[in-house]
């Protein structure tokens, strides 16, 4: 599911794209091609501003087959599902 990239099935990459719905959860298209959404119910905001390619994510397996999502030097852990 997660490309290797770093230790522990940990993957980073550089965002492409990024969106929010009508209930403020993101969806977020990676350099890779990888989508990633978040989790309904996952009570951490997104507050990105800046364009999409100035954020570097990483991507850990986390509980229940959903993922672990950061964004370096943005606080935040959030819950994700891959869509693609």
């Amino acid at each position: 599911m997660v490309e290797a990239g770093t230790s522990n099935g940990r993957s980073e990459a550089r965002m492409a794209a990024y969106k929010f719905d009508k209930m403020g959860y993101f969806t977020v298209t990676l350099e890779n091609g990888q989508v990633w959404k978040q989790v309904d119910g996952d009570t951490t905001e997104a507050h990105w501003k800046k364009p999409p390619s100035s954020y570097v994510v990483e991507i850990a397996p986390g509980f229940l087959k959903s993922y672990n999502f950061s964004v370096k030097g943005v606080p935040g852990l959030f819950k994700v599902l891959r869509v693609s």
